[in-house]
């Protein structure tokens, strides 16, 4: 009986082991995210669809409130997207399914698997990401996506991630190729100009060393300062580059604060407002994808090309009332599981994966991810460390 039980165990974890590193390979090519194979299918596309296949037949999980509330969603979406005028839509929701299925058996394997396999790519993405700086030429950089914004979601996944390297690991080795790691993500976050990224970048890195702040305050200050003259120093051009990226954006791009937040509200509440004077769209919305395609709508006129810029908005918009509503759920049980902990030696893990959690609710309402991998990866390993309680301990070892 006991032999019996050591081979399931392990099988168990070689299953957990394939799932991880197929999972991971996946975010790994979704940084790469011009790659593909035609106009349709991308890299990520064959790493999602393996790790989907793998996880559905291999990997057994019983299903928490929280990834119930995701099939909630995903089959809401479904009859907003029969409903919908949209011919498109239902292809939409198709590819919604599948990213949510692949993330969604995050929750179901040992959280320092991820944080093992994440790490490993994180140096691969990054000299990638710094390599293509420097070889091209950009007013706002975006890394190999087409926008700066999804660009920083991903980054923000990373740094999470090796966070939780950190708590997990005391060797002072491997801490300062963290630190200098993390020094390289907010070089990137800030090539992009993304005034979003760069405050919830620095939200999350506040949350992280706050303990370090409160303990050390004159060892941070004099930190801070030393960077900041050694930048200053050692990379006049860089600073000078990104001042006047930053002065482009405010000036010829007519993208001034004022301007960016008033074209981002009427971007971000088009679709709200469609809903709102049509009540056959209620209940279900318009159709996923259907904020992006005003053609497909008679009476939905809109003055620029871009979809809604805002996931919250989007899902009011697109799932009506009932998806939003589940969406909501999701993110306050989420919340909920991870404030439950009581136990003191969780105290640092509880503070950034709460920090983090806001974070990306508000980066959300800056772009439209709810169909955008990194960002759904990052809700379900924010699920399996709420809900999992051998994870969350597991990262005390």
């Amino acid at each position: 009986m006991i032999v019996y039980e050591m081979t399931k165990i392990s099988a168990n974890n070689r299953k957990s082991n394939i799932y991880a590193l197929l999972i991971t390979l996946t975010l790994l090519l979704h940084v790469f995210n011009n790659l593909q194979l035609n106009e349709s299918i991308k890299f990520f596309h064959l790493g999602a669809g393996l790790a989907l296949i793998f996880a559905l037949f291999f990997l057994r999980k019983k299903l928490g409130k929280i990834e119930k509330i995701a099939l909630a969603f995903v089959t809401t979406s479904f009859f907003s997207c029969i409903l919908s005028p949209y011919e498109q839509s239902l292809s939409v929701w198709i590819k919604l399914c599948i990213i949510i299925g692949v993330t969604l058996f995050v929750v179901a394997i040992p959280i320092r698997k991820l944080i093992i396999g994440v790490n490993i790519i994180i140096p691969i993405v990054l000299l990638a990401l710094v390599k293509e700086y420097f070889v091209g030429i950009y007013y706002r950089y975006q890394g190999f996506y087409e926008d700066p914004n999804y660009m920083c979601t991903t980054l923000l996944v990373l740094f999470f991630y090796l966070q939780l390297l950190w708590e997990i690991c005391s060797k002072k080795v491997i801490r300062i190729g963290v630190l200098f790691e993390m020094l390289v993500l907010l070089f990137l976050v800030t090539t992009s100009i993304s005034r979003t990224g760069l405050i919830c970048f620095s939200v999350m890195a506040l949350g992280f060393f706050w303990d370090n702040f409160m303990k050390n305050k004159k060892f941070t200050i004099i930190g801070v300062l030393s960077v900041a003259c050694l930048t200053v120093y050692f990379a006049p051009s860089l600073v000078e580059r990104a001042f006047e990226n930053y002065t482009m954006r405010e000036t010829e791009n007519s993208d001034t604060l004022g301007h960016a937040s008033s074209l981002r509200k009427e971007i971000s509440m088009r679709g709200v407002n469609y809903v709102i004077d049509h009540p056959s769209c209620w209940l279900l919305g318009m159709g996923e994808g259907a904020t992006a395609h005003a053609s497909s709508f008679p009476d939905f006129y809109v003055r620029t090309h871009h979809g809604d810029h805002n996931t919250i908005t989007c899902c009011f918009s697109e799932q009506g009332v009932v998806g939003f509503l589940l969406m909501i759920m999701l993110y306050y049980n989420i919340f909920k599981k991870l404030r439950s902990k009581r136990d003191s030696r969780l105290k640092k893990i509880k503070l950034i994966s709460t920090v983090s959690l806001f974070v990306f609710i508000i980066f959300s309402m800056s772009i439209n991810q709810m169909v955008y991998l990194p960002f759904w990866f990052m809700i379900f390993t924010l699920s399996n460390i709420a809900q999992n309680e051998d994870s969350a301990y597991s990262l005390l070892r």
